[in-house]
């Protein structure tokens, strides 16, 4: 991650025992980053201390496609592996302003492509290499806001919210405020 002036904020290196590639990151509006790419044997996707290994059978003798989440400090906070018995790739991604994160790649027979415990899977027509294309609607966290106004002359005015955006309506927002008096009230925005 760098700064908007190009200074190195932080950096992560993951690999393992195989060939790894990185092939498409992205961003969503909470600064948590998304970086696609493929894997062969296994890897650990936190690089700290603790450990997120990802692999497994398909992976040992061809390649599986990731995605990988990060928060905005560089912390790992989940890897996910896509892949077949034979060499399958995530190749690209990208997030929309809306929160709809789209992975674009390679599959070579049935895989599951559902980010947790459920079962999603894609399979081609036939054998051999076919395109796929993946949509998740990333879950918005409450998001705590302070406003403070100063008047310039030495005074402030300061109030706090929670915003909250509805998944199933994404333009909508839920806000709650509590201002100096302790009072609170819903709104939509």
């Amino acid at each position: 991650k760098l700064t908007p002036d190009g200074n190195l904020v932080w950096g992560k290196v993951v690999g393992g025992d195989g060939q790894d590639d990185g092939y498409g990151i992205a961003v969503d509006c909470f600064g948590n980053v998304y970086v696609a790419g493929d894997f062969s044997g296994t890897v650990d996707f936190d690089p700290g201390p603790g450990s997120l290994i990802v692999g497994g059978p398909t992976s040992q003798n061809s390649s599986d496609g990731f995605l990988w989440k990060l928060d905005r400090d560089g912390h790992s906070l989940w890897a996910r592996a896509f892949g077949s018995e034979e060499d399958d790739v995530v190749a690209d991604i990208r997030m929309s302003a809306t929160g709809l994160l789209t992975i674009v790649g390679v599959l070579t027979g049935p895989t599951d492509v559902d980010l947790g415990d459920g079962v999603v899977e894609l399979a081609g027509p036939g054998t051999g290499d076919y395109g796929f294309m993946a949509r998740y609607q990333t879950l918005p966290l409450p998001a705590d806001v302070t406003v403070r106004v100063e008047d310039g002359r030495g005074g402030f005015d300061e109030q706090s919210f929670t915003i909250v955006a509805d998944v199933a309506r994404p333009t909508d927002l839920a806000i709650t405020n509590v201002d100096r008096h302790g009072l609170t009230y819903d709104g939509q925005a």
